[in-house]
């Protein structure tokens, strides 16, 4: 544990203030070196939700002031500082009457922690960030021996980081199924402080058997919840419905021994097990019945469309902004895009690798920019892909639903198409009214299938896919319809032009087979299985 001295010194408003300083010079200040008072306004609004309540490495106690304020009478309260003149100072400005402390200098920190701890229901843990930061492994090690070492039975409720994100709300619903549905809106917070006491509170009064997170989402920016869930002993059930490379280049950081990644697409699982993941499960996408069902088509049917965006202009502009740009890369994009376009078991590393050596062009020498670039010629090649497939069938009459601005960029203004489309409340009606919709699946899925192959037989309708391995595994032979080249394409979709039965042979096959095993509840009963093991 590295060593300070402890120097107190009068901020520029004439409060005393503190700075630590180490043995080489090198100083942090607890508090402002111009007004120190101001820190309590961050802890104004701070939800005060526990009977025993620790305050954790308080300096001088500035915010305390405003805490004892709103701290129930009957809660009983405790301060932990490492520094015991600290500590003193803290006490003699800030309480009325003399609290129970710890400090470094306690005979028996742990004793008095685990007696002022038994007999409460809740206890609250208020961290002063830059006191707490500076003596971390002597506040976790007491708190480790104490209040986290406590067993917990668990209740038979999940937790769900919840913000609107895609999915979230399917699997929402599928857990009130369940009757086990506990929401944490991590939307709420603005600052790590009241994420981690609104977080601790939920995680001992729920006492979630699993939390659950979609694509990372949810997850602080400080690795407060994967702190807290590893030390409360709580496991994380993190489901990737996109390419996981660019989530963790931030997110790996928290990763921790007790989350299992699932993921809708196989060839991403070993890189997640390598991530740090405990285990990294297949786990394909599904429907919502509560959105997706049977139902007479709506007025004005369509022959032939496609639902979905064009995946170009600002999507794409977008990721490139997050790359350090060199115009040498508009080559190895273009070219790279082109050939994974046309390949779907590729490797997506190895051809950009061969493209940049044949046009002999440096690729970036760092992680970051390595992997935003690969995502920028993964989704370029989607939009190649999706361009290609419009187009050649453009004498058929297709018509493209979503994204009207993107489509006419890309094809041309011979274009049939449509406004955009709202996923959960007009998306099923829209599937019903097209006799064959088509499914272009995206190049970051080499073997995985999309939304499109669940939720429009779940419509009632039909849906032409392009051949993905998995729906093979997925469904059975009378239940699917795919194509493996543009001539299959165009044959196909005349002759399910012309024969209804057929189309409606198939899709009530998948309609069944979907609803009996490949809703949101199937795939949250699957993780829990996995999990409860």
């Amino acid at each position: 544990m590295k060593k300070y001295a402890c120097q107190l010194f009068t901020a520029q408003t004439g409060e005393s203030s503190a700075r630590l300083e180490d043995e080489n010079g090198n100083t942090i200040h607890l508090h402002s070196l111009v007004d120190p008072r101001l820190e309590s306004r961050y802890f104004q609004d701070l939800n005060i939700w526990g009977d025993r309540i620790i305050l954790l490495g308080t300096g001088l106690g500035y915010h305390v002031s405003q805490l004892l304020h709103r701290i129930p009478s009957d809660s009983q309260i405790i301060v932990i500082e490492y520094y015991q003149e600290l500590a003193e100072i803290c006490i003699k400005e800030r309480f009325s009457k003399q609290p129970v402390f710890i400090t470094s200098q306690s005979s028996d920190p742990v004793s008095i922690l685990r007696n002022f701890i038994d007999g409460g229901r809740y206890v609250q843990v208020i961290k002063h960030p830059v006191a707490y930061r500076v003596q971390q492994l002597f506040y976790d090690k007491l708190l480790q021996e104490t209040l986290y070492s406590k067993t917990v039975s668990k209740e038979r409720t999940s937790l769900l980081l919840y913000g609107n994100f895609f999915l979230q709300e399917e699997l929402r619903s599928a857990m009130n199924n369940c009757g086990n549905t506990a929401v944490f809106d991590y939307r709420k917070f603005s600052d790590c402080l009241h994420y981690h006491c609104d977080l601790e509170e939920s995680l001992q009064k729920l006492r979630p058997e699993m939390i659950i997170s979609v694509n990372m989402m949810g997850f602080d920016g400080s690795g407060v919840l994967s702190d807290l869930s590893f030390k409360y002993g709580i496991p994380v059930s993190v489901w990737f419905v996109d390419d996981p490379t660019p989530i963790l280049l931030h997110q790996n950081q928290f990763i921790k021994s007790n989350m299992t990644a699932f993921c809708w697409e196989k060839t991403y699982l070993n890189g997640l097990r390598k991530a740090g993941f405990k285990d990294a499960h297949y786990l394909p996408l599904a429907t919502s019945p509560e959105l997706f069902s049977r139902k007479p088509a709506s007025p004005g049917t369509v022959k032939l469309a496609f639902v979905g965006s064009a995946m170009n202009g600002e999507f794409l502009e977008n990721i490139r902004r997050k790359i350090i740009w060199n115009p040498s890369y508009d080559s190895i994009v273009k070219q790279s895009a082109e050939i994974i376009s046309e390949c779907n078991r590729c490797n997506v590393a190895d051809i950009i690798s061969q493209v940049s050596r044949k046009l002999n062009i440096s690729l970036p020498d760092d992680t970051r920019n390595v992997v935003w670039l690969q995502a920028l010629i993964i989704h370029t090649a989607s939009m190649l892909k999706r361009k290609r497939v419009i187009n050649s069938v453009k004498d058929l009459g297709i018509e493209t639903f979503g994204d009207p601005q993107g489509w006419r960029q890309l094809c041309g203004s011979w274009i049939k198409t449509h406004h955009d489309i709202d996923y959960r409340t007009e998306l099923a009606s829209v599937y019903r009214k097209i006799e064959i919709n088509l499914n272009i699946t995206s190049s970051q899925m080499p073997t995985g299938v999309n939304q499109r192959v669940f939720d429009i037989p779940a419509s009632g309708s039909f849906v032409l896919n392009d051949k993905q391995s998995d729906l093979e595994e997925l469904f059975e032979k009378d239940e699917v319809v795919t194509y493996c080249s543009i001539d299959e394409l165009k044959e196909k979709i005349r002759y399910y032009s012309n024969n209804e039965s057929a189309r409606r042979r198939i899709s009530e096959n998948a309609l069944f087979h979907i609803m009996k095993e490949h809703t949101y509840l199937n795939r949250y009963k699957k993780m829990c299985t996995l999990i409860n093991k």
